[in-house]
């Protein structure tokens, strides 16, 4: 025992211990980095839903509702599904703006339309009345698809709010993911004739 600790404090025995403990750091540096590495590249590995280019109309002479257009695009490298796209209203208030109407037919027509109301505040852009059931949309790898949204509020209000989607990389159904836009205020004022 006196022998081996001799060893240890002496120069030559000082030398090894530290060369022993940096070999046994490099070993559990080895044994850890693919681990890590294959962390990373799971992270990088994964489809990644982004909203953007939101627009909002101003309201023309002839109508009270106002047209929302958007672009949801996939940014990531694996297929993401979409399960589903909210309006989410943070609050309203009532409009103290006066829009000046004109009579006039209808011309556009509108891939969805939501229906506003001061009591709402989440209300599913993709919603059907017709059907409970609505099919997810699947980005693949670099896909882009564009959003147009009718609003109609009845009752005139101001609404904050911004959209919000819910989705999945398709290697990893069970983790859902949002995505947003920031909150903006939408204005419905009363209407009059001109």
């Amino acid at each position: 025992m006196n022998s081996i600790v001799e060893f240890f404090t002496a120069e030559a025995g000082v030398f090894a211990a530290v060369v022993a403990v940096i070999g046994l750091l490099g070993a559990i540096v080895a044994l850890l980095r693919p681990y890590f590495e294959s962390r990373r590249k799971s992270s990088e590995d994964v489809g990644r839903l982004e909203i953007a280019a939101l627009h909002i109309s101003d309201l023309a002479e002839w109508s009270t509702a106002r047209e929302m257009r958007f672009t949801l695009s996939n940014a990531g490298n694996r297929q993401a599904i979409l399960v589903s796209l909210r309006l989410c209203v943070e609050s309203s208030s009532p409009s103290r703006t006066i829009h000046r109407t004109r009579t006039a037919a209808p011309v556009a027509v509108y891939q969805h339309r939501v229906e506003l109301s001061p009591e709402g505040s989440s209300f599913d852009i993709r919603g059907r009345s017709f059907s409970d059931q609505i099919k997810p949309l699947n980005f693949e790898k670099g896909e882009t698809m564009a959003f147009v949204v009718k609003l109609v509020s009845p009752a005139s209000y101001v609404y904050h709010m911004r959209v919000e989607a819910a989705w999945y990389d398709v290697g990893e159904p069970q983790a859902i993911r949002q995505s947003y836009t920031e909150y903006v205020d939408i204005d419905f004022p009363q209407s009059a004739p001109r």
